[in-house]
């Protein structure tokens, strides 16, 4: 592959805020201070919930194609593939908030999940308990087959909810090891 296109790769990711760049020294993936990761995840919060609110049901077919995601899941997991394994999880979620059809809120969800992609890595530990993480995926697709949107919603944001409430009490220890 020529230059030109790698360049143009790297600052189309600096430009997304995934790189920094530093002159004469190159691209480094970009690090977030524990107040931008609660900023990224309050704003994720804020938008799957009303993408939730507001998703269509999926037909038999959507809800088939749905659970091939998790089965994608599992077999990457099971044969040792974490990044894969999280890439068909995160098809899996994009999926369900794209049945919301409120395009902005929607792009700017997916925009969002590549931001903390690095994030989500840290807190989805798939190969553990592979078995485990897929019955919870298939949880969430039979809330989506039984209409249940309090359930579904409670499945989906627990991990950001996690997430928010880590970052929240680190920033908040710092703050009183700082005042001390």
């Amino acid at each position: 592959m020529s230059r030109p296109p790698v360049r143009e790769a790297l600052e189309i990711l600096s430009n997304e805020g995934l790189l920094t760049h530093e002159l004469n020294q190159g691209y480094f993936v970009a690090k977030f201070s524990n107040d931008e990761v609660e900023q990224l995840y309050t704003m994720r919060d804020l938008l799957e919930s009303e993408a939730l609110r507001t998703l269509e049901w999926p037909t038999p077919e959507v809800l088939a194609e749905l659970s091939a995601h998790v089965d994608r899941i599992e077999t990457e997991a099971m044969a040792g593939r974490p990044d894969l394994a999280r890439g068909a999880m995160a098809d899996l979620y994009l999926s369900i908030y794209r049945l919301c059809h409120r395009t902005l809120i929607i792009a700017e969800i997916e925009r969002l999940w590549a931001r903390t992609s690095s994030y989500r890595a840290h807190n989805y530990d798939i190969l553990a308990t592979p078995q485990e993480s897929t019955a919870q995926f298939r949880l969430i697709v039979d809330a989506l087959a039984a209409q249940d949107r309090e359930r579904l919603t409670e499945l989906l944001q627990r991990p950001v909810v996690t997430i928010l409430t880590r970052t929240r009490a680190a920033m908040t220890a710092n703050q009183n090891s700082s005042h001390t």
